[in-house]
Formats: C-alpha cells, structure tokens, sequence
C-alpha cells in the first residue's frame, strides 16, 4: 500500500503575474467606476439645461401671450368703434387662441423636463417649481485642444489600463507556457517483508506538444487590438473637441450679433409698429409680423444660448 502527497511549485514567475492581472482588473474596475459618475454627472447637468430652456421658452411665450393680448384688445376696440373689419379681430383672436395652446404645451414640456431631472436625482417634483439660473457666455477665442487634457481624459484613460491589462495577460501566457514542477513525499508500506520506506519524488514535465502558443497568439492579438482602439479612442476625442471649439465659436459669434443687434432691433421694431396701429399708420399684419419676428428672435437666443451651454458641458 501506498500514501503520497504532492505539491505543484508554479515556475516563470506565474503567481506574480496574476497579481499583475489581478491589479490592472482593479484599476479598470476603478476608472469605468469613475467614467460612469463623470457620465452621470454630464447627464444631469445637461437634463438641468433641457429644464432652463423649456422655463425660458415658457417665460418667453407668456410675454408673448400677453403681447397677443394686448394686440387683441386694441384691434377689438378698433373694431367696435368701426375702425377694422370684424374678419381682423377674428384674426387677432386666432392669434391669441393660437399663442395660448403654445404656452399650454410649452407648460407640459417645462414639467417634463422637471420630472426627468428628478428622477436621475432620485427625488419627486413636489417643491420644484423653476430652477435659479442666469445665462450667459464667456468671450473666449477659438482654442485648440489640449493634449494633456485629452490624455487625462476618462476614456483615453480606461483605454491605456485596457492596454495594461491586455499586456500583463500576454506576459501571462508567456509564463504559463514554462513548465512547473511537482513535489511529492510518500509512505509506501511492502506487503511482501511488511517493510515501510519514504518515498521523495519529483516531477518535471516534457513541453513537446504544448507550448501554450496558440494563447500567447491568441494574447498577443488583444494587445494589438487594445493599442489599436487606445489609439483610436485619442484620435476621436480630439475631432471631438475641435468640433466643439469650432461649433462654440460659431455659436458666440451668433450669440454676440442676436443680442447686440438683432434682438433690440426687434424690439424697437414690435414697439413702433404697436404705435403706429394704435395711430392708424400700420395695417394689423404689419403688427402681426412684428410680434412673429421678436418672438422668433427670442426663441433663437433662448436656444443658441442653452447649446452654448450644452457644448460647455460636453467639452469639460
């Protein structure tokens, strides 16, 4: 009869490689962790400017109701007195049913957006009645992107520890292709004298046939692949950013002309012409055009102020 215990002693030095793959695991673990609170968090402050648009357009769309109904009411006195026709205070009527159902749904928008940014927040609506924010940009020249940025980056970062990872597992299969050896100590009993006798061995195994090459090729692919996509992971940020330089760019030159410009001739523009209708010297769709064009006007600054903002967010 015979006892034997035996023990494999891992050589090539596998057990700190594991620990190297075990460690760069972690690290990915950590930074995906970290990319998903950074996207959380672009997430919400972008669901946080949907609610600023939709409360401005619904701020906008009352001054507008009531400009509508300030129109109506002097196109009804008009009309009364002989002035108009009747067919012009059905139009100005029109005009006014039309705003109000504008601002109705610009209400079902503003509270839609007020919901979905308290659900990423996990609270209700209750107490939410409008958020507290000033727009407004900075003049800031056109920038090229930083290259020190776009490698600390969350993305190009999780990218490199893929790299990591994927050369620490090819060094892995390296060492998994050396063979290890065995120990082993027995008692070993002979029936024939009833003699007993220790029995030391040890085993080394022949590497003829299995070489493990096929997973050190097999390793070796992914590490490409990983250089690969870090490599295309760098490139696609910094188109990224260079778009939304250019796009910024373009939005604050927009931004400067509506408001310097456009926006106060506008409003000069409804003024006189409400004057002049009151006077006598404008027909109502010259009033009417008028109202349609600042209103537009405003609702084009409220929008190309808030994807300003948006472009901001995405960018940092």
């Amino acid at each position: 009869s015979q006892l034997q215990i035996s023990q494999v002693i891992e050589l090539g030095g596998k057990i700190k490689q594991r620990t190297k793959v075990a460690q760069a695991e972690k690290e990915i673990a950590i930074q995906e962790a970290l990319a998903l609170r950074i996207d959380v968090l672009t997430e919400v402050s972008l669901l946080f400017m949907d609610v600023v648009e939709a409360q401005l357009k619904l701020e906008q769309l009352e001054k507008n109701f009531d400009i509508a109904k300030t129109i109506h009411s002097v196109v009804s006195d008009k009309a009364k007195a002989g002035k108009v026709s009747l067919l012009e205070e059905n139009k100005a009527l029109l005009v006014l049913n039309q705003t109000q159902q504008a601002l109705s749904q610009a209400k079902i928008t503003f509270s839609t957006s007020k919901v979905k940014l308290s659900k990423m927040w996990g609270d209700t609506t209750e107490g939410f009645e409008k958020v507290d924010f000033q727009l407004g940009f900075e003049e800031a020249p056109l920038q090229t992107f930083n290259e020190q940025k776009v490698l600390n980056s969350p993305a190009v970062q999780l990218s490199q520890l893929n790299v990591k990872l994927a050369e620490q597992k090819a060094m892995l299969e390296k060492a998994i292709a050396r063979p290890d050896i065995t120990v082993s100590l027995g008692f070993q009993k002979y029936e024939e004298n009833s003699e007993n006798a220790f029995a030391v061995g040890l085993t080394i195994p022949l590497i003829i046939f299995n070489k493990n090459q096929g997973s050190i090729k097999s390793a070796n692919t992914l590490e490409i692949k990983a250089l690969v996509e870090l490599k295309h992971t760098i490139n696609n940020l910094i188109l990224e950013l260079e778009e939304i330089n250019i796009d910024m760019e373009s939005l604050r030159k927009k931004l400067t002309f509506l408001k310097e410009e456009v926006c106060p001739s506008a409003k000069n523009i409804l003024d006189g012409a409400q004057t002049g209708y009151q006077k006598g010297s404008f027909d109502y769709l010259t009033v009417l055009d008028a109202q349609k064009s600042f209103f537009e006007i405003n609702i084009n600054l409220i929008e190309t102020e808030i994807e300003y903002k948006r472009k901001l967010i995405k960018k940092n």
